[in-house]
């Protein structure tokens, strides 16, 4: 497994003006490898992942090439077919994400019964061995509780628990640690290291979190790259200002002094 994206660029038309949200990017991310794309609140990070797989809203025009093992994820028929399976997404704010009427266990196995339509015994057992593996000592009881029964942490590791039932070659995890307090922040990090033996890539501001997981690292300001390298040598020396910038402060805050504006979330 092999992603690679080159001058990757996003933009959204409107009435008023073309918005560029992610401007000739290239990265790459090898198998068994955890990348981290780090960067403030509305860089363009969520935009870059939503193009991967094909979940772009219609007014985005993409450019650029992004090909995972050799196929093509801009066209919207390949990107719809590896979604879900072989690409995989686990959102930040996992309560806002699942059915609040609908028990967590029936949306962990239909996310498996989308492409195993036909094994359903396969599918609950795949959802307790998972959730096992998140911490929970009884399955049973999370497959059974409703998203509002459960507390920020413990929706975020089920929503792991639902992304990754495919056995995905390459999890996308959009700021899993957002919003969590000190005890669940680490409950999912122990998660995010022992659910996936695929590639990842971090979406983050959390560099600690790049720190724990990362092998590698890409710095990301206004839909570009400014500098990326090895962990964790590219901590210690970014070799660009605005990465120092980043690690110093250790928040990447959506407004960054001297720029006089705040960008919107990602």
């Amino acid at each position: 497994m092999s992603l690679h994206v080159r001058d990757l660029s996003v933009v959204f038309k409107t009435p008023e003006k073309d918005v560029r949200a992610v401007d000739r990017l290239s990265l790459s991310i090898e198998a068994g490898e955890r990348v981290a794309l780090v960067g403030e609140s509305g860089c363009g990070k969520t935009v870059l992942a939503l193009s991967l797989v094909g979940l772009l809203p219609r007014n985005a025009q993409v450019t650029g090439t992004a090909t995972f093992d050799g196929e093509d994820l801009l066209r919207t028929n390949a990107a719809k077919r590896i979604r879900g399976q072989r690409i995989s997404i686990c959102w930040s704010n996992a309560e806002r994400f699942f059915n609040p009427v609908l028990p967590i266990g029936r949306q962990i196995c239909e996310a498996y019964l989308q492409h195993h339509p036909s094994e359903s015994s396969r599918a609950g057992q795949k959802a307790d061995a998972l959730l096992k593996e998140m911490g929970f000592a009884d399955p049973q009881l999370i497959r059974d509780s409703y998203p509002f029964q459960l507390s920020g942490g413990m929706n975020q590791r089920a929503m792991l628990a639902m992304s990754a039932i495919n056995d995905p070659e390459l999890l996308l995890v959009d700021e899993p640690t957002r919003g969590l307090d000190d005890a669940s922040r680490e409950s999912v990090v122990q998660c995010l290291r022992r659910i996936h033996h695929g590639s990842m890539l971090i979406i983050t501001h959390d560099m600690r979190l790049v720190a724990e997981l990362a092998h590698r690292v890409y710095f990301m300001k206004e839909g570009m790259i400014l500098a990326h390298g090895p962990c964790p040598q590219a901590l210690s020396n970014p070799g660009h200002p605005y990465a120092q910038l980043m690690i110093q402060s250790d928040l990447c805050l959506s407004a960054v002094p001297g720029e006089g504006k705040v960008h919107a979330r990602s």
